[in-house]
């Protein structure tokens, strides 16, 4: 790890965010699994109560998400995350890689019964032409899973 590299939980209006500088993706990818370690398995629990609520394969949602071309550079990212948390690249793969499966694949062919899943998104941009992007994923119904 460089030592120029950091990672610091901080706040903002009550807001946490981590603060990453890093040199490059791995480290980025590292620092991010280990500062949130714990909150990475959980949407990987998440992810697992998605698949078992919508009744779908994981093997399925696998062979979509290898037909993505992934640069290199995230490739790096999904590394270093892997590394920083025992998960397997394919669990962090997935989980980048859910919302646009979800949205690109199993609704467009109707392999979801139900449109039940939707997102907010936002953008604010400040005076320094600098944008900030929010966005929450609303799928009750995994949610609910999740927590049992």
């Amino acid at each position: 790890m460089n030592r120029s590299s950091s990672a610091e939980l901080r706040s903002s209006n009550k807001q946490e965010y981590l603060d990453i500088h890093a040199q490059n993706y791995y480290e980025f990818g590292y620092l991010r699994g280990q500062h949130l370690r714990k909150k990475i398995r959980i949407a990987n629990r998440v992810f697992n109560a998605f698949v078992k609520a919508y009744k779908l394969s994981y093997k399925q949602f696998l062979s979509y998400a290898n037909n993505y071309i992934i640069p290199d550079d995230y490739r790096d990212e999904i590394q270093g995350i892997v590394d920083a948390t025992g998960l397997k690249y394919e669990q962090i793969l997935l989980q980048k890689l859910w919302i646009d499966i979800y949205y690109g694949i199993l609704q467009p062919s109707k392999m979801v019964e139900k449109n039940i899943g939707a997102c907010t998104s936002f953008i604010v941009r400040n005076q320094k032409n600098q944008c900030i992007h929010g966005q929450s994923m609303d799928f009750g119904l995994i949610f609910l899973f999740s927590l049992l």
